[in-house]
């Protein structure tokens, strides 16, 4: 959040992940209970936040809350949602699948990037059914942003990240620039051009 001079806010439902990051990665303590969230949300300006509740309501109250005050502002409160979600067993859960949960993202983002584990190897393109997950979030985005859910595969294990945008899927060759001057920047502690293959598919 310093680096990219930003307000980040961080969504956890189990406090002993939270309070891990607090203990080992010097997180700021955090607020519990959705509620109390939105509120401490809406009152903080550029800074790092945690926040120990659930990442659907959280959500879900947000946009609702954005609707409630859309003739007073001209954008969305948030200019990007990452999630990298899983369940003990490496699924993504069904409450990150649904259509209102994709639309739920559009009202309170400009884009939405998700992390999700792929079933399909590197070499094969992954479709909604070898990777159905990927198939239901995909519709979910769309339905959502009303626009083209695109996606890349990161080299090791079996991720597949997803987004999408109000602007719609960017150029394959932007992809890897604008991840080489990230990089310079150090903003990533990983070399994402290594990992990440950037041959951009659409869905």
């Amino acid at each position: 959040a310093s680096k990219a001079k930003a307000s980040v806010h961080a969504i956890d439902l189990d406090p002993l992940v939270l309070k891990a990051a607090e203990t080992v990665g010097s997180m700021p303590a955090a607020v519990s209970g959705t509620e109390r969230c939105l509120e401490d949300a809406a009152q903080t300006g550029p800074a790092l936040r945690t926040y120990c509740c659930d990442g659907v309501e959280y959500v879900a109250a947000c946009a609702k809350s954005t609707k409630s005050t859309e003739s007073t502002q001209s954008r969305p409160p948030y200019d990007l949602i990452v999630m990298d979600v899983f369940d003990g067993e490496g699924e993504t859960p069904e409450a990150f699948l649904t259509e209102d949960f994709g639309r739920s993202c559009a009202a309170i983002a400009s884009s939405c990037v998700v992390n999700l584990t792929c079933p399909v190897p590197m070499w094969e393109d992954a479709h909604a059914f070898n990777a159905p997950s990927c198939g239901r979030l995909a519709e979910a985005l769309r339905s959502g942003f009303q626009s083209q859910a695109w996606s890349v595969r990161v080299a090791e294990g079996q991720n597949l990240i997803m987004a999408a945008t109000r602007m719609g899927a960017p150029p394959e060759k932007y992809l890897k620039e604008a991840s080489l001057e990230l990089a310079k920047e150090e903003i990533f502690a990983f070399d994402p051009v290594r990992r990440v293959s950037f041959r951009r598919q659409d869905w």
